[in-house]
């Protein structure tokens, strides 16, 4: 993942809405995007996409940014670290949008990768590691930002081991969808 041209390409709100409505042909009771491209590209561009994904599909429908961003105002958190595993341009372009939105990243880990496919292949013993290091600084909550990184199953036992939420952007996905799905604002 790259902050050129090419990687912006990919996120062409008219190709993903047409993706979606195939998606509405199963009948479901909501849309969530589970990428994490809006940290850098700006919440407003998720917020922006999901309402025109709601038009055209009629389906309640979310984004995993939009969740993970969701989770400051429900842990009043005002401070986090975040681990990612994209380059140090991607990462500063994250933090920069949180710093406008009012909140303060005290610690971060990335890993340098480029290649969205390769993200899944970090170990979840360094991705735990990258964390504790993040957590050492006592953020209120802890970002792992990448639906490809695999911190799903070791987020829940981190927050215990480092008394500090930690929350994965793919298991915030899944949450986010089956909130749209039930109701719930």
């Amino acid at each position: 993942m790259t902050l050129n041209q090419e990687s912006y390409a990919q996120f062409s709100m008219e190709k993903q809405i047409a993706a979606a409505k195939l998606l509405c042909d199963a009948g479901v009771d909501s849309l969530v995007w589970g990428g994490t491209s809006a940290s850098w590209l700006g919440a407003e561009h998720d917020a922006k996409f999901c309402g025109l994904l709601e038009s055209a599909t009629g389906i309640p429908s979310g984004s995993c940014t939009l969740e993970m961003n969701r989770l400051f105002s429900a842990h009043n958190a005002k401070t986090f670290g975040l681990v990612t595993p994209y380059t140090s341009d991607v990462q500063k372009r994250i933090i920069k949008n949180y710093r406008s939105m009012g909140f303060t990243c005290l610690a971060e880990q990335h890993y340098g990768g480029t290649i969205s496919s390769e993200f899944a292949t970090i170990e979840e013993d360094l991705i735990a590691q990258m964390v504790r290091d993040v957590a050492q600084k006592k953020p209120d909550i802890i970002l792992i930002m990448c639906t490809n990184m695999r911190g799903a199953r070791v987020s829940e036992e981190l927050s215990h081991d480092v008394g500090i939420p930690v929350f994965d952007s793919a298991i915030v996905t899944l949450q986010a969808g089956l909130r749209l799905a039930n109701g719930l604002a």
